[in-house]
């Protein structure tokens, strides 16, 4: 699998991922959101305070980024290790650990608590399942290009 592949798969994920994080919070089953929280830290970090529409600008800006990052941190992985980039348990267990990085470094990082319980209690959950939708959306991509 090309390094361009990769990216362009995990731009995929991401914009899927953000997405349903989107979808889900406007529709209140979910207290995150992700464009909100890469934006809100993006702009935190130069002591900056911003209405909602700039704050959904650079955190979508963050977000799609780091999907870029994590595509390279994946192709590396495939490459050293020589895993098929395609295996959807290797996609899992992959995104797994984005998934436990999110919990435990991320989100207290971004000042939302440990499991992003400021934001709520079942944030670990609301996790899960964006990180599902980014690794499927990261295989079906990687499948189709």
């Amino acid at each position: 699998m090309p390094i361009i592949e990769a990216i362009l798969g995990a731009i995929f994920a991401g914009l899927c991922m953000g997405i349903v994080s989107e979808a889900l919070y406007r529709l209140n089953f979910a207290r995150s959101n992700l464009l909100i929280i890469d934006g809100q830290f993006f702009l935190e970090n130069f002591n900056k305070t911003a209405g909602l529409q700039v704050t959904y600008i650079f955190g979508t800006i963050v977000h799609l980024m780091t999907s870029i990052g994590f595509g390279i941190a994946y192709w590396v992985i495939c490459t050293l290790f020589q895993f098929n980039p395609l295996s959807l348990p290797t996609i899992s267990l992959y995104v797994f650990c984005l998934w436990l990085l999110m919990l435990f470094s991320a989100l207290p990082i971004a000042g939302k608590g440990f499991l992003g319980s400021r934001i709520g209690s079942l944030v670990w959950l609301e996790q899960l399942l964006l990180h599902a939708v980014f690794g499927f959306g990261l295989w079906w991509s990687l499948r189709i290009l």
